[in-house]
């Protein structure tokens, strides 16, 4: 892509911050912790050593939130861009709509629209894993005039007004329960948006007998709410609370009191949210002593004579408010923003925080916590946008590599959430995930009895990749033991009939020997192709589609290179027609070109012939390409994802392990440097044509030229 943005570095924030250093120092975050105790043995029970461990988290408990437009979401709209989306599932794990759930839009528009948009949003992959995301409902009921209908702003009977609101919230829970939406801000601003909802439905003037009545139908409220969907959160949320400008505290203790009448009454309170837009300089010492006072326990009443227990709390809308607080410097804004966030993390009541909004340009006073898109060609994260960085994927990141000791045993200690655990011996590796939100003892057993691979054999590798107008891409193989037959293909418009978009309309693929075409072909012939391409299973080609396909005779190292005039995605493959264990073989693989995030991932799928099972070198290599081929822009740090035919993770990679530079010489693969990043395994798979897919993208979010490589291993 033409724009990018640009990360800053860590150490440039904490210069920023000064003190910041100390405060991620002595912490207690056991709160926030497991401990995670993997035990290796063989299967006679033995304890196994030195069994390589890695602990990645996927995606973490707590709520590191954001807001977003409808238009972020939706490619052709205004406020669309590919960067808002990677930055979204790269530091985040739930997201809020701004405006798209409250009231008077929801009532504009069909449920069903609301419902799909809702499920598109939890489609979205938070920290690029294999999860949904969360997304919180922002707002059922707020008295803001522009988000309440016109009916109930000129009503001015308080019955209708009761039931006018009562009928809504019954109506917005019953149609929301069962979108996967269970967090929500039900009421939004009781103190400071009063007249058009709470002073309809209860009006007259401030008195404790008032100040109860108002408590009794807010309780209704979340009574319904709950009625209609009962696996809901249900939150309050209200502004300049944690920011509050006394410290007497006044206005968070008034919080605190509603929201324990509304308990008091009877109303099902799940949380307490808080907004959050900080206009002023606050301490985190402050930030904690106000959510002490908001998580303690409800006093005793005559309704619940040994009182209630304290609620949960997020922080629902962060953001630095210049309006207000017009000399805030940047080094001020990181302050603060690391102020809340650490606070919030640290204190055990409080599940969240959710900053409102992505970069400035969209943000509703021109200034988000993250993004300086000023000049939209270069994005820059904010010193404030860094703070998160450092501490979501940093700090509060799990990132564990190790050894099992002489009893078997590999402990850490990991950040509450889910996890995936890679455990390699003497080249097989397990792969586990777990949700680790409790403290967890995983039991993992390797047969120290070598697998019988003697009957196994690779049938084919297939890549997908988008590729521009004359950009080749090089899919390389080896027949092994003599010369036979191979089918090669390239399929572009033919991939069409499977709902793949914007394919490439006239691909060509040539087979050769370095620089020596043997075989080539630009559109593919029906009566030469179609019985070889049935009989090894390929799905079929469209007939008079401009796909290519050739059957070439080949021993040896060989590559497929395909191109087009015209860019688009394309499927490149090839089959061993006669497959077996003996005799001439495929017995290497790969394919070279470029990876990126979300669809322009390098992805490669290889099958398994035979009986048993088979053992495969998997690499994923991008700064050796660079060392020593000169191959450009590599991708700096690869991580290879290896996925059965069920989309099961079952390995990944991301630093190769030392221990299998032996293999690689014995196999003839070009060496890796010691310590480089890039990626490889050594894989046990099932055989029996079971088929399997490997992923190349950037451990660190990156994108360049990277290879992949399958090798049989005997």
């Amino acid at each position: 892509m033409t724009a990018s943005f640009r990360l800053r570095l860590s150490t440039f924030a904490l210069s920023l911050l000064g003190t910041t250093g100390a405060w991620l120092h002595g912490q207690d975050l056991s709160h926030r912790q497991s401990t995670l105790e993997v035990q290796v043995t063989n299967q006679d029970d033995a304890p196994l050593q030195g069994a390589t461990v890695q602990v990645e988290m996927l995606n973490p408990s707590f709520r590191f939130g954001t807001a977003v437009v409808y238009g972020e979401l939706y490619q052709g709209q205004s406020e669309y861009d590919v960067r808002g989306l990677d930055a979204l599932q790269t530091y985040f794990n739930s997201l809020t709509f701004g405006n798209y759930m409250k009231w008077t839009y929801v009532e504009g528009r069909p449920w069903d629209t609301t419902r799909a948009t809702i499920s598109d949003a939890m489609a979205f992959k938070p920290f690029n894993s294999d999860y949904d995301f969360r997304v919180r409902g922002h707002v059922t009921i707020w008295g803001a005039s522009y988000q309440v209908p016109s009916d109930l702003r000129n009503q001015t009977d308080a019955a209708a007004a009761k039931t006018r609101i009562r009928n809504h919230v019954t109506e917005y829970h019953t149609e929301l329960k069962d979108t996967g939406v269970v967090n929500f801000d039900l009421y939004n601003e009781h103190f400071h948006e009063r007249e058009f909802i709470i002073e309809k439905a209860v009006p007259g003037s401030t008195n404790t007998t008032l100040v109860a009545e108002q408590a009794a139908e807010v309780a209704e409220w979340f009574k319904l709410a709950q009625q209609a969907q009962p696996a809901a959160q249900l939150f309050f949320n209200e502004y300049n609370i944690l920011n509050f400008w006394q410290e007497n505290d006044s206005d968070v203790i008034a919080y605190k009191n509603f929201v324990d009448a509304v308990r008091d009454a009877g109303g099902p309170v799940y949380g307490i949210g808080l907004q959050a837009h900080m206009d002023r300089y606050i301490s985190k010492e402050q930030i904690k002593r106000r959510l002490d006072l908001l998580a303690a326990p409800m006093p005793a009443t005559a309704n619940h004579p040994d009182g209630l227990p304290g609620l949960r709390i997020e922080i629902t809308e962060l953001d630095i408010n210049t309006n207000g607080w017009t000399s805030a410097t940047p080094a001020q804004q990181a302050e603060v923003t690391a102020n809340v966030l650490e606070g919030a993390f640290e204190h055990p009541s409080v599940d969240g925080v959710t900053i409102w909004g992505l970069r400035d340009s969209i943000h509703w006073r021109d200034n988000a916590i993250f993004f300086d898109d000023t000049d939209d060609s270069n994005w820059v994260i904010k010193p404030s946008g860094q703070v998160w960085v450092d501490r979501v994927k940093g700090t509060w990141w799990t990132d564990l590599n190790g050894l099992s000791d002489a009893s078997g045993d590999f402990t850490g200690t990991v950040f509450k959430g889910q996890h995936r655990i890679t455990v390699t011996y003497n080249g097989e590796t397990q792969t586990f995930v777990r949700d680790l939100s409790s403290d967890q003892t995983l039991d993992v057993e390797f047969n120290t009895t070598p697998p019988d691979t003697s009957g196994s054999y690779l049938t084919n590798l297939s890549v997908r990749a988008p590729l521009d107008a004359g950009q080749n891409l090089s899919l390389g193989f080896v027949v092994d033991g003599g010369s036979k037959s191979v089918l090669a293909r390239v399929a572009g418009p033919s991939l069409a009939a499977y709902n793949v978009s914007g394919t490439m309309p006239d691909p060509r693929l040539s087979v050769q020997e370095g620089p020596t075409v043997i075989a080539a072909n630009d559109d593919w012939v029906y009566a030469d192709i179609f019985d070889t391409a049935n009989a090894v299973g390929g799905f079929p080609f469209v007939v008079d589609s401009k796909d290519a396909a050739v059957i070439a005779n080949v021993s040896g190292s060989k590559t497929v290179e395909i191109t087009g005039d015209e860019g688009g995605v394309i499927l490149s493959e090839v089959y061993d027609p006669a497959a077996s264990a003996t005799g001439p073989r495929l017995v290497n693989v790969s394919a070279l070109t470029y990876t990126g995030p979300g669809d322009k991932v390098l992805t490669a799928g290889f099958t398994v012939g035979g009986p048993g099972h088979a053992r495969v070198l998997i690499r994923g290599v991008g700064p050796e390409l660079n060392s020593r081929f000169g191959v450009p822009g590599v991708l700096a740090n690869p991580q290879i994802t290896v996925y059965d035919a069920a989309r099961n993770v079952i390995a990944t990679n991301d630093d190769w392990d030392a221990s299998l530079a032996t293999l690689m010489g014995d196999l003839g693969a070009f060496p890796l440097t010691a310590g480089s990043t890039d990626a490889a395994l050594l894989l046990v798979v099932e055989a029996g044509g079971q088929g399997y897919t490997v992923q190349v993208n950037g451990a660190d979010g990156g994108d360049g030229t990277a290879l992949i490589e399958v090798y049989e291993v005997r």
